[in-house]
């Protein structure tokens, strides 16, 4: 709700102009939720959805009441580098998210990521 009010509230017409952008930074925010959801089902823990995963979706609540409240009090505010920051924060959360699940994983089943372990003596059959 608070991206579509951004969105259609826009002064400088920056998130229509970059929508792609702005469609790929709620799209990493809805991925990673996602994924923790998932990830909390799996491991029989209870989901709490409030938590840094979504914080990016603050950011663009705050920036849209900014604009749409703050007409003309910042004049140095810059809606398309708002879009940019809020994007490569959500991609580095996600990326971050991924590999700490992906090493945890590895750890809890005791496996080497994209390597095979070397077996460690063991009798070898014969013929």
């Amino acid at each position: 709700a608070l991206a579509y009010f951004w969105f259609t509230e826009s002064r400088g017409n920056a998130v229509a102009q970059h929508t792609r952008l702005f469609i790929w930074t709620l799209g990493l925010i809805f991925a990673k939720m996602v994924m923790l959801l998932i990830v909390a089902h799996m491991c029989n823990e209870e989901y709490q959805p409030w938590r840094r995963s979504i914080m990016p979706l603050f950011f663009v609540g705050f920036h849209a009441v900014r604009s749409l409240v703050c007409e003309g009090a910042f004049p140095s505010f810059d809606e398309k580098r708002t879009i940019e920051d809020i994007f490569i924060v959500s991609l580095l959360a996600y990326v971050h998210m991924i590999w700490t699940l992906i090493r945890d994983c590895c750890k809890v089943l005791d496996v080497h990521c994209l390597t095979i372990k070397k077996k460690t003596g063991g009798k070898k059959k014969s013929g």
